[in-house]
């Protein structure tokens, strides 16, 4: 990815809120708590989260109740989960809501005040560790946990091999990473992935689900799993999940 659309990047997270705004083609680009219901996030837990963090919230699943479910199963013990490219930190606040501790990831820092003022006002600040850094090299070292959340950010990561490999890195033997987003389920024209504002909304950056097994499989991880959750040609949603053996 170019300086130029580093900085058309920035800018777009930096402005977006809850009316959310429009990208290519004139697909309508949700954020905020629409798109958090449409998602499945709960009202009850939408309730909790601060206006400050809601209305900056984007994303392509809802990663924060499946991380839950897979610890209430015994597969993620006590220690952090690693929110990647947290953004507002909607999935953050909601972990740690559920008692878990959270190490939240992201290179805007209007994102990370967002997040940060939301852990104040919820209580849940001393569950919170707010990171400013850009992926995809990850400050953490190896073996640090054994979940890693990524939810619509993914596809702002130019390199998504080395991406991969950082993930893999910081996860221990039998962590989970789980992730969500746009996918290319048809070739997009070399038009669309060489606008600025394509990659800034995640669709310049989109992988086809088979290639996304095969970095991850590259990478090192198993038990690869890959689903498309919606479709809206030539893109859809898919969620990801994958395991450090």
């Amino acid at each position: 990815m170019n300086g130029d659309f580093k900085k058309v990047t920035v800018a777009v997270y930096q402005g977006i809120g809850s009316e959310g705004s429009t990208p290519l083609g004139g697909l309508r680009y949700k954020t905020g708590a629409s798109l958090a219901l449409e998602l499945g996030y709960p009202r009850a837990m939408l309730d909790k989260i601060p206006a400050r963090a809601l209305e900056g919230f984007v994303g392509a699943d809802c990663l924060a109740s499946t991380a839950l479910e897979i610890a209430d199963n015994g597969r993620i013990p006590e220690g952090f989960i690693v929110d990647c490219g947290c953004g507002a930190g909607v999935d953050s606040l909601w972990l740690a809501e559920a008692g878990r501790s959270v190490i939240s990831i992201d290179p805007s820092d209007a994102m990370i005040g967002r997040l940060t003022d939301s852990a104040i006002e919820m209580g849940v600040s001393g569950k919170i560790l707010p990171l400013l850094a850009a992926m995809p090299h990850l400050p953490l070292g190896p073996d640090t946990t054994s979940c890693v959340t990524m939810n619509g950010a993914a596809n702002l990561v130019e390199d998504k091999r080395e991406l991969a490999g950082e993930l893999f890195r910081i996860l221990k033997s039998g962590g989970v990473f789980l992730a969500a987003d746009i996918t290319s389920l048809e070739p997009l024209d070399e038009t669309v992935r060489n606008d600025a504002y394509a990659w800034a909304y995640c669709i310049a950056g989109a992988l086809s689900p088979d290639e996304w097994s095969s970095i991850l499989a590259g990478a090192g991880f198993t038990g690869i799993e890959v689903r498309v959750t919606e479709t809206f040609l030539p893109l859809g949603r898919i969620a990801i999940r994958a395991v450090k053996p």
